[in-house]
């Protein structure tokens, strides 16, 4: 902790979780390691990305056919999803398909960043959406 500039006696350790996007695919590659699956142990390894806990694709990188989902897509690690106010329902539920096929709680997170002028009108319906197709995933406010 004194490493990190914390000279309280009572605070001796912390637990901290990292998280960024997911832009240079280079970079990430990189990072990607095969451990055992704890969920399954007799299932094959799988690709954790040690670059962060928790990485998360941007608005502009998010193309259901581009390289950035597809390379989120196959990581272990849990996945953020930035949601503008521009974002359709369809493509949201495309992308939960893609991401999240067996529905994991957890794994997905919709981070939206519309605004204070555009989140009344432009979050609910994405929410609606979601709920009326059984779709479960973590909604979290981006605070930028």
């Amino acid at each position: 902790m004194a490493a990190c500039g914390v000279e309280d006696r009572n605070l001796k350790s912390a637990t901290i979780f990292s998280s960024h996007e997911a832009l240079v695919l280079d970079y990430e590659r990189g990072l990607l390691r095969l451990a055992d699956d704890p969920e399954d142990p007799a299932a094959q390894q799988v690709l954790y990305n040690l670059s962060a806990h928790f990485l998360w694709v941007g608005e502009r990188t998010r193309q259901l056919d581009g390289a950035h989902l597809d390379f989120v897509s196959r990581i272990r690690n849990p996945i953020g999803m930035k949601v503008s106010d521009k974002a359709d329902p369809d493509e949201l539920l495309r992308i939960i398909d893609l991401l999240d096929p067996h529905r994991e709680p957890g794994r997905l997170t919709f981070i939206h960043r519309m605004g204070a002028a555009a989140v009344a009108d432009k979050l609910p319906p994405l929410l609606d959406a979601m709920r009326r197709d059984g779709r479960r995933v973590l909604w979290v406010c981006d605070p930028m």
